[in-house]
This record gives C-alpha cells, sequence and structure tokens, in this order.
C-alpha cells in the first residue's frame, strides 16, 4: 500500500546526500503542508517563470501543482498528496533532473488544482511530466515512479465517475513494464484504458520541448489500443 509506507530517498538539513531507506508508519511525520505554505510564500512570480522556461512548461501548470522554491535545500518542490488531496510528502528537485525527498515524508501522488471530474484522465510519472500534460491541456495525476503510487490513484479513481484514462509511461522498459502493471490495477475502476508513450523522446515533457502540440499527443491516443488484461497460459 502507498499510503502510509514507501520507499523514498532522504534529505535533510545537514547533509544533501540520498539514503535509501524504508520509511515506517510509525516515524516521525512532518508538517509537509506547513513546509510547503512557506516555501511557497517566499516563491516569486519571477522564479516561477524562469522555472517554466526551463521546463518548457506553462507558469500555471506549475502553480496547480503548488510547485515552490526551497532555500533551504537549493531546489525546487512539489507536494506528494493522498487519495484524499493532503500533502503527505515533499519531493525535491535539487540538480537537474535528481530527485529526492524531504526526511520525514511519505511517499504520495503529484495531484493539481482544478482537475475535471468528466474528462479523461492522463496519469504521467513525476511531477514535471504532470506539468507538460497539463500545460497541454490535458487533465493529468503524477505517479512517483513508474512503479509507484498505485493505490493512491486507484482510490481517486473509485472515488469519481468511472472515466477514460491514458497512461503516459516513458519510452524505457521499466516505464513500459510499470505501465502495464498499473493498467491491470486500474482496469476494472475506468470506463476505459489506453497506454502510449511519447517515443522517440523520452518523455511527455521532451516530446513538448521538441515542439509538440496537442493534436500530436491526441493522434497517438486515438491510435492506440484499448487495454486488455492478458490471460496468463496457466489460466487459459
Amino acid at each position: 500500500m502507498d499510503h502510509g509506507v514507501g520507499f523514498i530517498h532522504v534529505v535533510d538539513d545537514r547533509a544533501f546526500r540520498s539514503v535509501p531507506r524504508q520509511i515506517a508508519s510509525t516515524e516521525r511525520r512532518i508538517d509537509c503542508l506547513g513546509i510547503m505554505m512557506r516555501w511557497s510564500y517566499e516563491t516569486t512570480d519571477d522564479m516561477i517563470r524562469a522555472y517554466s522556461n526551463e521546463l518548457w512548461v506553462s507558469q500555471d501548470a506549475l502553480r496547480r501543482l503548488g510547485a515552490a522554491w526551497s532555500e533551504a535545500f537549493g531546489g525546487w518542490a512539489f507536494p506528494m498528496h493522498n487519495d484524499r488531496r493532503q500533502i503527505i510528502g515533499i519531493r525535491l528537485r535539487i540538480t537537474g533532473a535528481e530527485k529526492r525527498c524531504v526526511r520525514g515524508s511519505r511517499t504520495g501522488c503529484f495531484v493539481p488544482t482544478g482537475i475535471d471530474s468528466r474528462s479523461m484522465l492522463m496519469i504521467c510519472e513525476g511531477p514535471t511530466d504532470t506539468a507538460a500534460a497539463l500545460t497541454l491541456g490535458y487533465d493529468a495525476i503524477g505517479r512517483p515512479s513508474c512503479s509507484g503510487g498505485t493505490e493512491i490513484i486507484s482510490d481517486i479513481l473509485q472515488a469519481g465517475r468511472r472515466r477514460d484514462v491514458v497512461i503516459m509511461a516513458d519510452s524505457d522498459g521499466p516505464g513500459r513494464a510499470g505501465a502495464q502493471r498499473f493498467a491491470d490495477r486500474i482496469i476494472g475502476l475506468c470506463r476505459s484504458v489506453k497506454i502510449i508513450t511519447a517515443r522517440p523522446h523520452k518523455d511527455i515533457r521532451d516530446w513538448l520541448g521538441a515542439g509538440a502540440i496537442k493534436g500530436d499527443i491526441d493522434d497517438r491516443i486515438a491510435n492506440a489500443m484499448y487495454h486488455r488484461i492478458v490471460e496468463s497460459a496457466e489460466k487459459a
């Protein structure tokens, strides 16, 4: 389950070295909401504008995801949510695409404000790919990794209307495999499920940076097959 236990990279104020460890449900939690509110207050419009240009995404997308600059860590922070939209963790991007979490975080998903409960939902990997999907005009939620966030997003889907879902998988092997497993898990909660990649680009943000428009992604979605669970030979 993703709600209480997660495997994350831990960072604290004294050392910026990431250390993999298992976060037990009994470990002291931090006030993620309070931290993000303080960092958001300290983040200027100019900082958001510069970061949006760096990522090729819109300023609105970053704001909807709650992106904020952390002076303490010298990087950008994105809140992670549970299925009730509560902030339970903070993902950091210290340099480039380096991914870490603030000590005491729980693993969650990147859930922007303003999602339409009726529109097709695109599920991406990570906050910046989610920002790219939002920039292109999609409703989108981000998984923390190609294998994380399954139960949280399943609970979100189960609580709402049945809707069409598109999984935007990274083009590498782990990304495609993770998308297949995730599709198997959520197919019963959706009206339909499709899996696409950004090939020949790594992910949707790279595709956007290369000049993609919404019509390009719409064409890829239209031509994708609907996901079906493939029964194993033993069950056949």
